[in-house]
């Protein structure tokens, strides 16, 4: 299945619709309104009402085999829809269950097979700073004790003789899957979730609240009158609609003028670094870009193009000797370092100060493991990736 914005209506006749739906032929995908159970009454999902613009652009593309599992697209109101699309759902029948728990590995064998990886996280946005950080520290030091030991009563020749599954890929990555799990569990267990909307919108008040309801009020109002696209109650709707986005829009605004309790707080107690980070991120005007002149040139391509040839001039060697000489010395260094690998070891104490170089408030990875997981757990973990490096080193 695939669905999205494709920019056009591909039910009409025409070039672009014809060129579309036969790319999506290609890969066994046809348009899920051919085969509809209950028949379709949308007419529009993009809706430009100041311009009087109407089109159908939206859609899915479902496998033509089997057919008889699409029922029915349906198009979703909402009062809080500022979007100019308008969302639309496909629904299927029941029996795509039973399709899923079929084998069907033999009948599309000359596909590309692709391994599901299991090993998602939901993101979960952790208030670390007002929560039990004890708890999770304890927790942690219980989840990792027995790897911890076992990697402390050994050295690395003792452990390859004891468990040489360690030393391979497989068994790194389930050491590595293991340590994660751990690390997400514990803090979903100890650590309070910060609330997403308050936090994105430390903006809103209770005026914005009162808006949302008045809109709210319009808009089941006009749906229990059967949704008309003219008239006194689509033009309230539309009126309430529209001023409860320039409500919203003007409450942004305002925020970015004034410093609130929460920003406040955050700046007293922020070291220099970090203070000034914040007071940027708030209130830096972004206009360096505008009238922007680089050696009397303001046209962008005329600026691409001069920084290119600087580029260009700068990595180009002066010298053809000079040149051959230093590639020789960083080939000789490189022939050297070949082998350099069997004589690093890491420890514990170069693997904590890289921690702690490490900043807090990061963005997670894939495995939505942040460096507050690792700073505020046991020191067992510090010392079960050290020995995982080290590993991976003689591996």
């Amino acid at each position: 299945m695939i669905a999205g914005d494709f920019n056009c209506n591909v039910m009409i006749n025409n070039n672009v619709s014809l060129f579309m739906n036969d790319r999506m032929a290609k890969f066994n995908l046809t348009l899920a309104n051919n085969l509809l159970q209950k028949p379709s009454t949308i007419q529009y999902t993009f809706s430009g009402k100041s311009r009087d613009a109407y089109s159908y652009i939206d859609h899915f593309y479902v496998s033509s085999n089997p057919a008889n599992l699409v029922h029915s697209i349906k198009d979703i109101d909402s009062h809080e829809n500022f979007s100019d699309h308008i969302p639309i759902i496909l629904t299927l029948d029941k029996c795509i269950f039973d399709l899923c728990k079929q084998d069907i590995s033999a009948q599309y064998s000359h596909r590309v097979n692709v391994t599901v990886n299991s090993d998602r996280y939901e993101n979960v946005l952790l208030d670390w700073e007002n929560s039990s950080k004890r708890d999770y520290y304890e927790l942690t030091r219980n989840e990792m004790s027995t790897l911890c030991d076992l990697f402390l009563n050994s050295d690395l020749l003792a452990l390859k003789s004891l468990r040489p599954d360690i030393f391979s890929q497989n068994g790194l990555n389930d050491i590595y899957r293991n340590v994660v799990h751990v690390l997400y569990n514990s803090s979903l267990k100890t650590i309070r979730n910060k609330c997403k909307k308050s936090y994105n919108k430390h903006w809103w008040d209770i005026s914005l609240t009162e808006e949302k309801k008045e809109s709210k009020k319009q808009f089941e109002l006009w749906c229990s009158s059967g949704k008309p696209k003219s008239g006194s109650v689509y033009n309230d709707k539309c009126e309430a609609r529209k001023k409860y986005r320039k409500a919203i829009f003007n409450k942004k605004s305002e925020s970015k003028n004034y410093v609130g309790q929460k920003l406040q707080q955050n700046l007293i107690n922020s070291n220099p670094r970090n203070f000034w980070k914040c007071w940027n991120g708030c209130f830096k005007k972004s206009n360096y870009a505008q009238n922007l002149n680089v050696n009397g040139l303001s046209e962008d391509s005329a600026i691409a193009d001069y920084l290119s040839e600087e580029f260009r001039q700068t990595c180009t060697p002066h010298d053809v000797k000079k040149h051959e000489e230093f590639k020789l010395k960083y080939l000789t260094q490189k022939a050297d370092n070949i082998n350099v690998s069997e004589n690093i070891q890491i420890n514990v104490q170069i693997v904590n100060e890289a921690i702690n170089k490490i900043g807090s408030n990061k963005a997670p990875g894939f495995d939505q493991i942040t460096i507050e997981h690792i700073t505020y757990a046991h020191p067992s973990v510090i010392i079960i990736l050290t020995r995982l490096f080290n590993i991976m080193i003689n591996t």
